[in-house]
């Protein structure tokens, strides 16, 4: 598969020093994947275009592998100058996956990768783009990667139920809105809960229900 040469190339890049931030990693990237599968064909694209996603999908953190690993793996907050760094991942997510060779995966991948913390209300990074200027397939990564860091136990919180993350996308928080995401992809999302809590679980099968 044309993914392992990618895999393999930023892997030599990696600047994280810790095996169990690795592993998170690429779990999350894997499992924001399949998500984004399930949600694209939701929404009606065909079966070749949903495994195209599937596959951009998993490289949308690349840029993280460019990030010092004390700013990256860091436990508690990030202060302000820490923040403005880790919001540069997008870009250099763009960039790492411009240096190859542009199929139409890779094209994606690298659009999905610059695109992903956009927010359809505007309110995202790192252009502020907002509604139809970020692409659909971006859109739909965006929602699932929120789920899946919702679900995941990380340093600095304990993971959250299915039903609580959706609470958060559906309702809102301190740092979430629903109006961050196209409400067609929100209510793909909602309308495929049992398809998308089998998938977290089964790429996550250490992690609390």
């Amino acid at each position: 598969m044309f993914l392992k040469p990618i895999v393999a190339a930023h892997a030599q890049a990696m600047l994280i020093t810790d095996a169990a931030s690795r592993s998170r990693l690429g779990r999350h990237q894997c499992s924001v994947g399949a998500l984004s599968k399930i949600l694209a064909a939701a929404l009606g694209l065909d079966e070749e275009h949903c495994l195209c996603i599937e596959q951009a999908a998993v490289l949308h953190d690349v840029g993280k592998l460019y990030i010092p690993a004390p700013i990256n793996e860091k436990s508690g907050p990030h202060d302000d100058r820490e923040i403005q760094i880790m919001r540069e991942h997008p870009i250099l997510g763009y960039a790492h996956l411009s240096a190859f060779k542009p199929t139409p995966m890779v094209k994606l991948a690298s659009i999905i990768a610059l695109q992903h913390h956009e927010k359809y209300d505007g309110t995202g990074y790192p252009f502020g783009v907002s509604g139809d200027r970020i692409v659909l397939e971006s859109r739909i990564v965006s929602i699932c990667d929120v789920y899946d860091a919702l679900r995941e136990d990380r340093p600095y919180r304990d993971a959250m139920s299915h039903d609580d993350a959706m609470q958060v996308i559906t309702c809102g928080d301190e740092r979430t809105s629903p109006s961050m995401f196209d409400p067609a992809v929100l209510n793909a999302m909602t309308n495929n809960q049992e398809r998308i809590s089998a998938m977290f679980d089964s790429r996550h099968p250490d992690t609390c229900p």
